[in-house]
């Protein structure tokens, strides 16, 4: 995808779920477990993404033992290939519903 979009590191290190969807402008939104709001992470650019998420999906050292408040962070990206694999998602959705 030619973007750094997660942090990384050579330990374990993601405490949320990330989805990454096709999107007509980059935003990024956080969901909370314990409750139907959510959040809108302002000023998300293609530099700054993984500096912004890092709150949101990292643990470090003791961090481990603290409950995680988030549901899941959802990436939205204006990048053509995840239109497609919307629309494969979708066929093999419809095509298991007619399942014997």
């Amino acid at each position: 995808m030619g973007v750094n979009l997660l942090p990384v590191s050579p330990k374990p290190c993601t405490s949320t779920i990330c989805e990454v969807r096709y999107g007509d402008d980059f935003r990024v939104e956080v969901f909370f477990k314990n409750s139907s709001e959510t959040k809108i992470i302002p000023d998300v650019t293609n530099e700054n993404v993984v500096e912004k998420l890092r709150p949101y999906l990292s643990i470090d050292g003791d961090e481990r033992y603290n409950v995680n408040p988030y549901l899941k962070v959802v990436l939205h990206w204006p990048l053509d290939i995840l239109k497609v694999l919307l629309f494969l998602q979708a066929l093999w959705s419809i095509s298991n519903s007619f399942s014997p």
